[in-house]
């Protein structure tokens, strides 16, 4: 039997083996030097508070995969990303989601391990809310009201820079007669946003995404009202619009008959 005295002798030598081993346990694990993260997303614009998925794809300079778990850390300028630390699988991928806010603007999403990163210069870019915005239509339903005044909706349909529905966006409305029943609407789910025109005269409704909308000019010559003009371009600061013009209908002629004299007999 040994002695008590080997015995501690012999823990106190095995102890920082022990220790050791532990710690290595919890250092994790990093890309070596000469890798190469590579990002990629589902989209390059969102709506306010959109998610999408991002996948970092990391290769080792021999042009092989990292050991599963290499751990992946992911920073944003906008928005934020679950989760921030991801580890990759078997073939050297890592998958998070992206979360845009409610903020509007351009957010920079990188990746980073050990030594390895993508810098801005491999960073990918997303556009998100009014930054996104690619184009806005606008129609009027009827496209006439009567001479004496009437009412009409005004709808206006936001896509963004790849042609989706861009939701949960502001659009500015205004209009150059009548009255408007607000200055200001969000998009729905479909990406549309109405109001409602009230006016005796004919008025041209535009509607604005991105910035203020600027007071349009009234048309000279009547524009047909079933052609709603085409939208505007987008720029590159992220704005856009597009009017319609809702028309008066004629007023009916009271046409009144001389009287007639009645026969004689």
């Amino acid at each position: 039997m040994l002695s008590l005295n080997r015995c501690c002798r012999f823990l106190l030598v095995l102890c920082p083996f022990l220790l050791a081993a532990a710690g290595c346990e919890k250092v994790p694990l990093l890309a070596p030097s000469g890798s190469t993260i590579t990002l990629t997303a589902a989209t390059s614009a969102l709506s306010a508070n959109g998610t999408t998925q991002i996948i970092a794809q990391v290769i080792e300079a021999a042009g092989t995969p990292p050991h599963s778990g290499t751990h992946i850390i992911f920073t944003t300028t906008l928005g934020s990303i679950e989760p921030a630390d991801a580890t990759t699988d078997v073939n050297g991928r890592a998958i998070v989601t992206y979360q845009a806010g409610a903020n509007n603007g351009n957010a920079i999403i990188t990746a980073s391990s050990g030594g390895a990163t993508t810098g801005t210069d491999r960073a990918i870019r997303i556009a998100v809310g009014t930054a996104a915005v690619g184009s806005v239509s606008v129609s009027a339903s009827p496209a006439a009201v009567a001479a004496l005044g009437g009412s009409t909706t005004v709808t206006a349909n936001v896509l963004d820079v790849n042609g989706n529905s861009l939701t949960s966006t502001a659009v500015n409305f205004t209009t150059t007669a009548g009255n408007l029943s607000s200055g200001v609407v969000f998009t729905n789910a479909s990406g549309a946003a109405s109001v409602t025109l009230t006016t005796s005269q004919q008025a041209t409704v535009t509607a604005s995404v991105g910035a203020q909308a600027q007071t349009p000019t009234p048309p000279t010559t009547p524009t047909p009202p079933t052609t709603p003009t085409a939208p505007a371009p987008p720029a590159s600061s992220g704005t856009a619009s597009g009017s319609v013009v809702v028309n008066v209908t004629a007023a009916p002629t009271l046409v009144i008959a001389p009287p007639t004299t009645p026969p004689t007999t």
